[in-house]
């Protein structure tokens, strides 16, 4: 028997444990921040501006700044370790995760928060999950290319493009 090779540390070609405890930690931080936001709606004001029919609601931007928080943070973590994931699969497994963490605040939030119970309208908690993550997935796709020092061009442009459609779509009443 050779002690040579039983000395020798085994190479980890597999560092997902990092990964996933970093994401589990940010998911849960998240979640905390959503459930203290609800706790604030209260006292926060309904709308930050207001002028004709233009409205900006407080939690709602709130929101989108802990979304753009959000898919910035989980590339990175995504980027780190072994085995190396591509861009999009990145930007994909970040939408995922953007997705579940909304979807599971809108379940607590129903339940906990306006006393629902499970009679919930789980189509729209679905689409507002489904809505979440595509954004952080457009979020994320721009972060992982200036991470990886790729051009952006092409994802602002997928960004900007998908902004301004969901935009014409609303104003036509499409959606």
């Amino acid at each position: 028997m050779n002690d040579e090779i039983l000395d020798e540390p085994e190479g980890l070609e597999n560092d997902n444990g990092s990964r996933v405890k970093s994401i589990a930690i940010v998911a849960v931080i998240s979640l905390l921040i959503l459930f203290g936001l609800e706790k604030l709606r209260p006292s926060l004001p309904e709308n930050l501006y207001e002028r004709g029919d233009v409205q900006i609601k407080t939690l709602g931007l709130l929101l989108l700044i802990l979304l753009f928080l959000l898919a910035r943070v989980i590339p990175g973590i995504l980027n780190k370790g072994k085995p190396v994931f591509g861009e999009y699969k990145i930007a994909i497994y970040t939408a995922l995760i953007l997705a579940s963490i909304e979807f599971v605040y809108l379940v607590f939030q129903n339940v906990f928060f306006f006393n629902n119970g499970f009679d919930l309208d789980y189509l729209g908690i679905l689409k507002a999950s489904v809505f979440f993550g595509f954004s952080g997935f457009l979020f994320s796709n721009i972060r992982i290319h200036k991470l990886r020092k790729k051009k952006t061009i092409i994802p602002n442009l997928i960004f900007w493009g998908t902004l301004f459609s969901f935009y014409f779509l609303k104003t036509q009443g499409l959606i």
